[in-house]
């Protein structure tokens, strides 16, 4: 009549009520015996309160019963007795999802006050017997807003001491070895980068420090962002996932439309070299867009640049500026070379464009503008053609490529309308 839980933070020995509870009891320790519970996380913890495991797919929904496993039905009915109340620790509860909707949820107390709410609405059928220090570690845990804990708590199998009731026919039982079952639910683990694992040495991200809440929802975003740079990086979206903002970089904004290029690097040049400086304009009007990048040899020129110019007034505009934080200079430049690996076999319209480009080195079909330089040192960001600088000649450049990519474009609609033509004249002829 009792099982250990051993779960990632100690054994939790359980005792069930039999004779009041029989097909609850039941079903838990078959569950067991199946290995159902192997790698279930307690995934709501509500510290004074309860905490909450028996769900494979943290979902209550689509829990299972040994009922349902045998026989195909999923739910039984609530064995809830007057004489036990939810006023002590260790209290062994089903997570009903409903009156008479039980199924492998259940929930372990972790208070000696009474739960009044929980009086009349849950079965409780067990109760821990050993391994009240382990409750102590899941009560004291740190969690989420949603009352997951940030490192996971999970059982990793469980061991039968005492079985009074006969097998049902139907259960087919795995491997008692724990390491080497074929448990149903292996498949059905779940990982999320947001929380750490059960094994994972927590201390590892604190070296020796204090280890508060605060700190610990600091750390764990960290290895959350790191994480979510490494799957961008998989999925070449990201150059590196180590990638960062150059430090050489100054954004600037709030800036006078009529301020041009030539004179933003002339008033910042005082500071030291300026490798490039762009402002940013529409790809269509040429406008400025009000804001620009400005790129220094050194560092320590941009941050004298910083120091100095953030709210000065430029063409009677008060500029902001700041260190760039975008990334999209790399990003632009590792995404072009992969697409220059790419086979453009079997692609009318990218071969009509290598004509172009044979004719009009200059062609840029991505901008429809003139690129003077391959190797361009552009940002990436609204206007994707390097050091650009808004003009009659880049107007006239600009309306000759348009013009003559709508010229191959309706020259491909025409042939195929004729084609379309010509076919219905040749299906009349038979008709």
């Amino acid at each position: 009549m009792s099982i250990v839980l051993v779960t990632s933070l100690g054994d939790i020995v359980i005792d069930f009520f039999t004779k009041t509870c029989p097909n609850h009891s039941l079903n838990f320790i078959k569950l067991c015996k199946l290995k159902y519970y192997d790698n279930c996380l307690f995934f709501n913890v509500q510290k004074d309160y309860l905490c909450q495991s028996g769900s494979p797919y943290l979902d209550e929904t689509k829990n299972t019963s040994i009922f349902e496993i045998v026989n195909k039905k999923k739910f039984f009915s609530d064995e809830i007795s007057s004489k036990f109340k939810h006023n002590q620790i260790g209290l062994v509860c089903s997570s009903n999802i409903g009156p008479n909707l039980n199924t492998s949820g259940f929930y372990i107390t972790l208070t000696n006050k009474e739960l009044f709410s929980l009086n009349g609405k849950h079965t409780i059928f067990g109760k821990v017997v050993e391994g009240f220090d382990v409750l102590n570690k899941i009560n004291n845990c740190y969690t989420d807003e949603n009352n997951r804990p940030y490192q996971n708590i999970r059982i990793k199998h469980t061991l039968i001491i005492d079985d009074p009731f006969d097998d049902l026919p139907g259960m087919k039982i795995p491997n008692e070895n724990p390491n080497n079952n074929n448990n149903i639910n292996n498949n059905n683990i779940i990982n999320n980068p947001k929380y750490l694992e059960d094994t994972f040495n927590i201390k590892k991200l604190f070296n020796d420090e204090e280890i508060t809440e605060n700190l610990l929802k600091e750390k764990l975003k960290e290895q959350e962002s790191k994480n979510q740079a490494l799957i961008l990086e998989l999925l070449d979206d990201l150059p590196d996932s180590e990638i960062k903002p150059p430090e050489n970089i100054l954004f600037v904004c709030k800036l006078n439309p009529i301020t041009t290029d030539e004179d933003l690097e002339n008033i910042f040049e005082r500071f030291g070299h300026i490798k490039s400086c762009q402002i940013i304009r529409d790809k269509k009007t040429g406008e400025s867009l009000q804001y620009a990048f400005i790129e220094f040899e050194k560092v320590e020129d941009c941050e004298k640049a910083y120091l100095k110019m953030n709210g000065v007034l430029v063409d009677d505009k008060r500029i902001k500026v700041d260190f760039s934080q975008s990334v999209s200079k790399f990003w632009m430049n590792n995404r072009n070379n992969n697409n220059n690996n790419k086979n453009n076999e079997g692609n009318e319209l990218k071969l009509d464009v290598k004509l172009k480009i044979k004719e009009n080195k200059n062609f840029n079909i991505i901008n429809g503008i003139g690129n003077k330089d391959k190797n361009n040192n552009n940002y990436g960001m609204v206007l994707n053609n390097g050091n650009y600088n808004y003009n009659k000649k880049n107007n006239i450049q600009y309306n000759i490529n348009k013009q003559f990519y709508d010229n191959i474009k309706n020259k491909k609609n025409f042939q195929r309308s004729r084609s379309k033509s010509n076919h219905h004249k040749h299906n009349h002829k038979y008709k």
